[in-house]
């Protein structure tokens, strides 16, 4: 029977999973300083905005982490692999 430890991860590893689980807080922390900054309050639009934007982030965090892990698979080195994992 295969090892079947590493289905519980988000993509598979927990470097990709700290990413991910890293970027969430950070961008809500950087959006209600930002939102402190200017004066704005915390409201239902602007949660309900937020949500969408953390849902995008997420999104696009995780096609760039899969389009690394591709490149890096295909034998790039691991600079190249970024860069171009990033370009598309």
């Amino acid at each position: 029977m295969p090892d079947r430890s590493d289905d519980s991860l988000f993509l598979g590893s927990w470097r990709s999973t700290l990413i991910i689980a890293t970027s969430i807080p950070l961008a809500i922390l950087t959006s209600i300083i930002v939102l402190s900054a200017i004066g704005q309050t915390i409201n239902i639009m602007t949660l309900g905005g937020l949500a969408l934007a953390v849902g995008i982030l997420v999104d696009d965090a995780t096609v760039e982490i899969e389009n690394i892990n591709r490149n890096i698979a295909l034998g790039k080195e691991v600079e190249h692999a970024i860069l171009d994992g990033a370009s598309r």
